[in-house]
Parts: structure tokens; sequence; C-alpha cells
């Protein structure tokens, strides 16, 4: 994308530009055909003016095609010198033909509103009505000979007749050149003055709408950089370094969140809550964009604060869905999933608050722990949370996940579903955590096809390695 900051009105003169040099290529055509005509007979303009005044307009109308191939077609003066050009390549013809350059001059003004700059659209006016003048009197010697303004049917011929005529008839009393200024050049001044304040308007309204758009699109750029910005923070918040704990061998972990927009309102996070327990969590907060974002933030940082304080999961969830609710004016809630697992023993304590229940594989088949779930975070004050406990074996796999993924549509309006992730799953279960995840990943993306992202799609995939001392605490489970 263009620099939109200062280039949208250099851009709008340059695209001006071109068009307007295309414009004048199609009047050249126009004047060498009049040319060709007016030798065939269809004209009443003599040839020696018409072959003095052609060259002269169709140089005119080339000049902004060449200023083009030069490379001066951004330039901010390049403008001024084709509207002269335009106006002098006319000025030629209307000396010659007046009667059939009329509506030329009017052409002058209209194209000049392509730049939607009013002091340009004046200045066009300006010129068009000096150079109007100037070859309304010029044609009375060159241009077709007008019997109703020079009160004679007999035309001089010559360019000394005629001029010898005027002055003649200047000097005799009549009042020829008053009436040509009168009758000839104010009414069509007058239309000219009328199809200027129309242009005028016209340019000034769009001017300012082109102002308003560069101001629209100079706030949306920085909205943009802003995002970006907030994108790099939430994902330096999330753990993205893999391999995360290289010196420990009991287990691997790997997670990945693509956000549907800038910014999402999924979050993981997996840190050690001492020397044998890790703690993983999920979440899914409602809505989109900047603010879920920053509530994600909360959250997460909540989680795992309190984590770190008291493994006792139920206790998390109980501590923060109380913070969330006392400032949550905007009614958000957050669906989660936090396990706390005993690296030695293989004992995993977690809580459910509303989210999609967790999938394992044992031995390389798919097992779904039957598991409570409570309410959203922040969705009740006064929810109590209840912890639930897994046993995990040596070579299990436990796989996180949010409705991003279940729910990923497609161009049909059909869902990735469950039963498709578990498919996966099961054919992906020799993987390590990093492939098993991009596997996963790429099937949804093959499923999806050329729709949009409707929601964020987070993962995370644990394999617990066993410790070389697992204890059967089956009766504590």
């Amino acid at each position: 994308m263009m620099d939109v900051c200062s280039d949208i009105y250099s851009y709008n003169e340059k695209q001006a530009n071109h068009y307007f040099a295309a414009c004048l290529r199609y009047a050249s055509l126009i004047v060498v055909l009049m040319w060709l005509l007016n030798f065939a007979g269809f004209f009443i303009v003599d040839r020696t003016c018409m072959n003095l005044v052609m060259p002269v307009a169709l140089v005119s109308f080339l000049i902004p095609s060449l200023l083009e191939k030069l490379g001066m077609n951004d330039r901010k003066s390049t403008k001024f010198v084709m509207i002269s050009c335009f106006l002098f390549g006319i000025a030629a013809l209307s000396a010659a033909i007046t009667i059939h350059v009329v509506l030329a001059w009017a052409c002058t003004v209209i194209i000049s509103c392509h730049y939607y700059n009013p002091r340009l659209t004046l200045f066009t006016t300006i010129g068009a009505l000096i150079l109007m003048l100037i070859s309304l009197y010029v044609g009375l010697v060159l241009g077709v000979w007008d019997s109703n303004i020079m009160r004679s049917v007999q035309d001089p011929g010559s360019i000394a007749g005629r001029y010898g005529f005027i002055v003649d008839a200047v000097e005799s009393g009549d009042d020829l050149l008053w009436r040509c200024f009168c009758f000839y050049y104010v009414p069509r001044a007058t239309i000219l003055i009328f199809i200027h304040l129309i242009s005028m308007t016209l340019s000034g309204r769009t001017h300012r709408m082109l102002e308003k758009q560069d101001d629209m699109t100079r706030e949306s750029e920085r909205i943009r950089v802003e995002l970006d910005v907030a994108k790099e923070i939430q994902s330096s918040m999330l753990p993205c370094i893999f391999p995360a704990f290289p010196q420990r061998s009991d287990f691997d972990i790997f997670a990945s969140m693509v956000p549907a927009r800038e910014v999402g309102g999924d979050f993981y996070d997996f840190f050690m809550a001492d020397d044998s327990h890790l703690a993983i969590v999920i979440g899914d907060v409602s809505g989109k964009g900047v603010p879920a974002s920053l509530f994600m933030v909360i959250t997460k940082t909540l989680i795992k604060d309190h984590v770190r304080i008291q493994k006792d999961v139920s206790s998390v969830f109980n501590d923060v869905n109380a913070i969330l609710c006392e400032s949550n004016k905007e009614d958000f809630f957050i669906t989660a999933f936090l396990a706390v697992i005993d690296l030695e023993t293989g004992c995993l304590s977690c809580v459910n608050a509303g989210h999609n229940p967790p999938l394992m594989l044992h031995d390389g088949q798919l097992a779904v722990p039957q598991l409570r779930a409570a309410l959203p975070l922040a969705a009740m004050e006064g929810t109590c949370y209840q912890s639930q406990k897994i046993r995990l074996e040596k070579g299990d796999v436990l796989f996180l996940y949010t409705d991003g993924v279940s729910e990923a549509e497609n161009e049909k309006g059909s869902f990735y579903t469950d039963e498709r992730l578990k498919d996966v799953l099961q054919r992906s279960s020799r993987m390590n955590m990093e492939n098993l995840i991009k596997n996963v990943y790429q099937d949804v993306l093959a499923f999806r096809g050329e729709a949009e992202p409707f929601d964020d799609i987070t993962m995370l995939a644990m394999k617990y390695c066993g410790s070389g001392n697992e204890k059967d605490d089956r009766e504590n489970i």
C-alpha cells in the first residue's frame, strides 16, 4: 500500500495526469479527422489557415503524452502545463473554426475537475476566458466568415482583405468589435462561468472528501501500526520459544495461537509451578479484537500469579473469578481449562470453566476424559469451581484446544467438527508435539479453504514422558 500519510494527493494527481494525456491523444485523432474532412470539403475553412492551426493544435495536444513518457507525470507543475497546452490548442482551433469549437472551451474546465483542485479549475477558467476572447477577435481575420456579425455576405478572402474590411467598418462608425464582444463573447463567457461554478463546487466537495479520506486513512494506518504493536506484545506474552524446557526429559510440550484478527482473545500458558509441578492453561475470551485481548492479558496474568501462590486449581479459579467479576463492565466471560501436573507421579489436577474438554492419546488410542464443566470465568459472581483428577501414564498425550479449531468454517458453511479433529489426532499419535499441532493446523487450513477465519485457532499439546520413579497413587485419584 502506498504511503497514505502524504501520497494520496500526488497519487490522485498522477492518475488525473494520465487520464488527461489519454483524453488529449483522442482529441488529436479528432483534429486529424477534422483536417482531412476540411480537405474533402466538409468544412468551409480556408485550407491555408487550416494547415497553419492544425499542426499547432496537434503539437499542443500531444505535449502532455510526451511529458508522461519523460517521467514528469508526478511533478506538481505538470498539471498546469497540460491545462495550458489544452487551452492553447483549443485557442488555435477556435481562431480558425470558431463556430465549431465553442463547446471545446467547456471541456477544458470540466476536465480540470479530475484533479479535485479548485485552484487549478480557477486557473483553467481564467485562461479559457482570456484565450477565448483573443481567439474570437483573431478569428475575425483568420477564421470562418460570419455574415451575421460582419453584416456582409461578401468575404474579402485574404487576411489583408479581412483586416481592411474590419478597419473600414470601425472607422465608419460600425460597432463591429462591440457586437462581437456582446453577442458572441459574453454569452459564451457566461456559460463558461456557469460551468466553472459547477466545476468549482464539484472540485471543492471532492477535495474535501479526499481530505476526509486522507484523514481516515491516516487514522487507519495509525490504528494498524498500533495493532501490529499490540500483536507483538500479545505474542511475546505467550510462551513461544521451543523446546520450552530443554533441560527436562519428563515431558514434551508445544503450543500455538493464530489470531483471526490482528490480536485475539485466545490464550495459552505453561510454566513450572515448582520443580516437580507443571501448570498448563488454555482459554478463550468472548468477543474479538483489542478489548478481548486486554481482558485475556488480565485473566492470563491472574491465573499465573494465583497458581504460583496456591496449587489448588479450584481455589485458583474461585479467586480469579471473583476478581474478574468485580470489574467486568463489558460483560466478558472466559472459558478456560487449568491443569497442574505432578511430574513425579503423573497425577493431573484440573478444573474446567466451560471450556472444550481435553483430548488424550493413550497407547496411540484416543480418549476423552469425563470431566465436569462449570460456568465460564467472569460469567457469574460466586461460582464454585471444583477440581478433578486424571492419571497420566508414561507416553500419554494431553491435547487442549479452543473452539476456533472445531468450529472452523469452510466456504460451504460446514464446520470442522470435533470428530474430524479426533481423527487427525489419531493419525498423528506417533508424532512429536510440534509436528502433531502443525499437522492439525494444516488440516484445519485445508478444510477451511478460501473462507475467512472466524475465530482464533489455539492448541496446546503435552506428552508425559515419566520421571522413571512413577508412583501408583490410584487410590488418591
